[in-house]
């Protein structure tokens, strides 16, 4: 079976890229062959990171007016390639490009289901094209039952519907790390103002003015990285952008491979802020968190109400800087609970291994292709 995976999104860095790196390798374990289509420039590389194939070529975005010319790229490349099915990472633009092919499509929303998020699932244009774009799938994949209720408000799909979380390479979190030097409070991921770091930023600044001494370590990148720099320095909070001196917040950039592995270990806590308008589907720091046998401390928004149990860590509600130092600090306090929630977690991660979630989008793919409308050409 040859399986594209349709995106919008970055294929090399950051959480979706992660998941269809990840997903494809076991797929292919499996005896699958898949390729990465993104109009993203990442995709120029023709290979992810870790050896999947990928293309980088235009993708229309959904509108009246759209012609079969704008697919003209993206067509030749499923007909070059003998695509059977397509499964798209994204519900709105993959999928209009999806419906569109003639070819059986399957779809996973990353986030562009998330209403809570999104202002353009308010436009009206925009629900009766998603309505469409659902109605035709062969399949739908779902992270929570949040995603699906907001989905079924567009059309009805809970009949063809399958609840899939994302996975875990098991065998490489539990290799072993050099442990960090200094103790430290990790967060991770794009530097985006909905992802709630400058939260974080603020209850770092109520902590030293309790005397909680702990560094800081906000890893990533994105267009809020200059100004959450210099929202540290007004604050009075010392700023480090290496690991060898972490400071009062530390900004490493983006880390991968070995250092990620070693800064999620070496952590006290893992912290994940989003507000409530981050359109989060699954977050894979959680997943990381629990690989690496860490206690979280996590915003209340829908996707962590529907993925964490409560006793897994501590929920915070969102863009409440003294409600998050006041969290930290209680578990920093407690170093048996802490380390307690963090045994629990490990155990936990169990249940997301790749191997497993991959053989369960195997099982959605041969059922979509089985089912197709005779209407649906799989292209020759």
């Amino acid at each position: 079976m040859k399986i594209m995976f349709l995106t919008n999104m970055d294929v090399a860095t950051f959480g979706v890229a992660e998941v269809m790196q990840h997903l494809a390798l076991e797929l292919r374990a499996l005896g699958n062959d898949v390729l990465i289509y993104s109009n993203d420039p990442s995709a120029q590389a023709s290979r992810t990171p870790r050896g999947i194939r990928c293309v980088q070529g235009p993708l229309p975005k959904p509108g009246f007016w759209s012609s079969a010319r704008d697919l003209a790229f993206l067509r030749d490349v499923c007909v070059r390639e003998r695509v059977d099915l397509i499964h798209t990472h994204g519900a709105y633009r993959p999928g209009f490009a999806a419906r569109k092919l003639g070819i059986p499509y399957v779809i996973t929303s990353h986030g562009d289901l998330a209403a809570e998020g999104s202002q353009r699932l308010k436009r009206w244009s925009v629900g009766w094209r998603l309505g469409r774009i659902l109605r035709h799938a062969a399949a739908f994949t779902y992270f929570h039952a949040g995603m699906l209720a907001t989905a079924e408000t567009y059309a009805r799909v809970a009949h063809k519907s399958t609840r899939i979380a994302n996975g875990l390479d098991l065998e490489w979190w539990s290799e072993p790390s050099t442990p960090m030097p200094t103790p430290y409070l990790l967060a991770m991921g794009r530097f985006v103002k909905t992802k709630g770091f400058e939260t974080l930023l603020h209850a770092q600044k109520i902590l030293r003015e309790r005397n909680v001494t702990m560094p800081l370590v906000l890893a990533g990148a994105g267009p809020e990285r200059e100004a959450w720099m210099r929202l540290t320095a007004e604050l009075g909070l010392r700023t480090s952008t290496t690991l060898e001196d972490l400071g009062d917040v530390c900004f490493p950039g983006v880390v991968v491979g070995d250092l990620k592995r070693q800064l999620f270990h070496s952590a006290q806590a893992v912290l994940f802020p989003s507000r409530l308008d981050s359109p989060e589907a699954f977050p894979m720091v959680l997943l990381e968190a629990f690989a690496a046998g860490k206690a979280l401390v996590w915003s209340e928004i829908p996707s962590t109400t529907w993925l964490v149990p409560e006793r897994e860590g501590i929920a915070v509600p969102p863009a409440d800087p003294l409600a998050w130092a006041g969290a930290i600090e209680r578990l920093l306090g407690d170093e048996p609970k802490r380390l307690e929630i963090g045994r629990r977690n490990a155990r936990r991660a169990g249940l997301y291994e790749w191997k497993h979630i991959a053989q369960q989008y195997r099982d959605v793919y041969l059922h979509a292709l089985k089912g197709a409308s005779p209407c649906i050409r799989t292209v020759a």
